[in-house]
């Protein structure tokens, strides 16, 4: 979710998100300022390096390969909570309900934005005010 992914690069180019009849808990554009912002984040979101994880082949030969491993968890309902602070702060999210089901509408730029500006407050999806 890197400069290189198609989550940040749909919010260059303007791109717009929708959910159909998913909360935000299925959200996952909302991790890209994680890994954009990795080292400015308030909260410790990864180890300081990748870790090398050891296996073997098949075959048995053994191999690695380097693994970022994020080290925190979050409640269930956290990012439901997040989204709502987002919102309640600039509002971004549209929601609307069609026939009973929840359909939202978003700017993934607006959303980075966003969740940047929480952050710089130090303010993040893992802080405990969201669980």
């Amino acid at each position: 979710m890197d400069k290189a992914s198609p989550w940040f690069r749909l919010g260059e180019a303007e791109g717009k998100v929708i959910f159909l009849g998913n909360d935000f808990e299925a959200n996952s554009s909302i991790h890209v300022v994680e890994y954009v912002h990795s080292l400015e984040h308030p909260d410790p979101l990864f180890f300081n390096k990748p870790l090398l994880m050891k296996f073997k082949k098949r075959n048995g030969e053994p191999d690695a390969l380097p693994v970022w491993v994020h080290p925190l968890i979050r409640k269930a309902g956290s990012a439901n909570r997040f989204c709502s602070y987002l919102n309640r702060q600039s509002p971004i999210y549209r929601i609307h309900d069609v026939r009973g089901a929840a359909v939202t509408i978003f700017s993934a730029k607006a959303q980075y934005e966003a969740v940047y500006a929480a952050m710089n407050k130090g303010i993040g999806l893992y802080n405990s005010m969201f669980w």
